[in-house]
């Protein structure tokens, strides 16, 4: 019932201050976007994800990022959310909240011959409320997206996070969106990362977007591994809004 009066409350707020500005969106594909928040405005793209890797699970709960138009090309990102996880259906879940803060900044317009590019820097906080040793992770990807014809796209991301103790930890993803209608839209999309020393990492998801109002979008995706040793799925719903002239 919460949910439901909380997605409402947001369509509500997004008719009122729809303008002619397009929602594009950092989700619910693992490929983010190159175009950045309009200024003075505030985009939210919030989800529930599960996954499972046999016989490891967790819940990712209110997975949301806020993402700020600072300036015309340049965006703050601040994402959170409340995880629980566990290694077997014997033990607890571990509760946990994990942090990243960072900027996304616009480079590059589409032209005919070149894709759109930016380039996205943030840092990953170590989780609170367990007991690791762990440390921030810097990282960085350069995200290009280019159009294919009115009704087809092509999304590229390749970069990657500085584990301490690891080394580098490399991650990539293509993502191909089609606009099926005027309000729905889907993607199959290929993506992974190398940690240092190891294999490369093959994973393969897709999903579907609802336009729920004009800067409102409702999507749901899923995914698995490939090539992993562990049998790997998850499980995806989330909503994004985007907010114009706020600040």
């Amino acid at each position: 019932m919460r949910i439901t009066i909380y997605i409402s409350l947001i369509l509500i707020l997004n008719l009122v201050h729809a303008q002619a500005t397009e929602l594009v969106t950092d989700r619910p594909d693992q490929t983010e976007s190159a175009v950045v928040v309009p200024k003075n405005s505030l985009q939210v793209e919030s989800g529930l994800l599960y996954q499972n890797e046999d016989p490891a699970e967790s819940y990712e709960i209110a997975g949301t990022l806020f993402r700020f138009g600072l300036f015309q090309e340049a965006e703050l990102r601040i994402g959170s959310s409340y995880n629980l996880n566990r290694f077997n259906s014997n033990n607890d879940f571990e509760k946990t909240i994990a942090l990243q803060l960072g900027t996304k900044i616009h480079l590059f317009e589409e032209t005919a011959n070149m894709p759109e590019m930016a380039l996205i820097a943030q840092v990953s906080f170590p989780p609170f409320g367990n007991d690791s040793d762990e440390k921030a992770e810097p990282g960085f990807l350069m995200a290009l997206e280019k159009s294919l014809s009115d009704r087809f796209s092509l999304g590229i991301n390749a970069g990657g996070d500085f584990v301490d103790g690891s080394g580098f930890n490399f991650k990539y993803s293509v993502a191909a969106g089609v606009d099926l209608t005027e309000t729905f839209g889907s993607y199959l999309e290929i993506y992974g990362s190398k940690p240092q020393d190891t294999d490369l990492n093959i994973l393969f998801d897709g999903g579907i977007t609802w336009m729920a109002a004009p800067l409102s979008q409702i999507d749901l995706s899923v995914g698995k591994s490939l090539n992993s040793d562990i049998e790997s799925w998850y499980f995806n719903i989330g909503i994004s809004s985007l907010f114009q002239n706020i600040f």
